[in-house]
């Protein structure tokens, strides 16, 4: 039997995996947050919005009061993902493996274990990209899964900044005009963010026909195309991940067709639902935070900070040789209201 990875030797091979879509971690939560214990805490300092008064030249002037400082503190959900290295995996040919220079039992050992982590992996990133989407959707993230009551961390966004639209005001009903919806919603995160900046706009599949289709879209199209356009009216095919259809305007516009197997049901669905429309941008400050994770070791308890955090044991009942991968990861806004959300149409 091979003997066990440690968990920094387990750490090491992360860099091998290839790497997974994180296109929405990558554009509204770039920052990373590893906290060193199983809680995080994130100060928020207000900004300062006031304008400067005028003073009399013969008056002596006040100092100012200090900028108010807040201090969220936050207790990230676990998420675990386990899985048995058996006999199987050492003794059987592994896939790919040539059949004319068989591979040793350790050389199996060590492709199990590494396929074994990208799979984790891939699952354990595919939740954090959902806490970001639920974030940009409705501003609070639901954590509930089998053995988790149902737990909701709401961060505060303000009201106006979720938008449904409805009656004869939805896209593609006549007279309604998606580039002033999208000049709404962007004034609306300035005035609610404290003068965010929001410039990056990503719809589904279905928001983005109707969008093409709009004949103000077409329009304005029509003068831009005179000046170097880079915005695709007819994909041949969305794929998965992420496509940049061009600058229209102030705004990036991308269209995100992802999706995921929902474990509660083994149905595959959807990041963002049918017409969908998320504004963010880098004023909202989105950050991936970690806290902790407490692992048994010889010496007692620890506590390992990192954002996908594995380790291998033994053990028994029934007898097996285990190799675990522990995330604590929550999607955090500082600025909750520098991003927007748009339903564009009923279902």
């Amino acid at each position: 039997m091979a003997s066990l990875y440690t968990t920094r030797e387990l750490m090491a091979t992360t860099a091998l995996l290839p790497p997974v879509d994180k296109f929405i971690l990558n554009t509204f939560f770039p920052r990373t947050y590893l906290s060193t214990v199983e809680e995080i805490d994130l100060d928020k300092v207000g900004e300062d919005r006031k304008i400067a008064a005028y003073v009399s030249p013969k008056v002596a002037a006040h100092t100012g009061l200090k900028e108010q400082r807040k201090i969220n503190a936050y207790v990230p959900p676990s998420v675990i993902e386990l899985d048995a290295i058996d006999a199987n995996d050492i003794t059987s040919r592994a896939v790919g493996e040539d059949l004319g220079k068989p591979l040793t039992p350790a050389e199996r050992h060590a492709m199990a274990v590494q396929r074994w982590r990208q799979i984790h992996r891939d699952r354990i990133i595919r939740r954090h990209i959902m806490q970001g989407v639920e974030i940009l959707r409705t501003g609070k993230v639901t954590v509930a899964g089998k053995n988790h009551p149902a737990e909701v961390i709401d961060y505060g966004r303000n009201a106006a900044l979720t938008v449904v639209l409805s009656g004869t005001d939805e896209w593609g009903d006549d007279g309604v005009d998606p580039i002033e919806d999208l000049e709404d919603l962007s004034l609306a995160i300035s005035e609610k963010g404290e003068g965010a900046v929001s410039k990056i706009v990503v719809m589904d599949t279905k928001a983005w026909r109707l969008f093409k289709s709009a004949a103000s879209v077409k329009a304005l199209l029509a003068v831009q195309r005179l000046a170097p356009v880079n915005i695709d009216m007819d994909p041949a095919a969305f794929g998965r991940g992420a496509r940049f259809m061009g600058r229209f305007g102030d705004y990036d516009i991308w269209v995100y067709a992802d999706t995921y197997v929902d474990p509660a049901d083994s149905l595959t669905k959807k990041y963002l639902p049918d017409y969908t429309v998320i504004m963010g941008g880098p004023d909202m400050l989105g950050t991936m935070a970690f806290g902790g994770v407490a692992l048994a070791t010889e010496g007692g308890m620890t506590v390992q900070s990192g954002d996908i955090v594995p380790d291998m044991f033994v053990g028994k009942n029934p007898d097996g040789e285990f190799l675990r991968d522990q995330s604590r990861p929550l999607a955090i806004p500082v600025n909750v209201n520098a991003c927007a959300c748009l339903t564009v149409k009923s279902s």
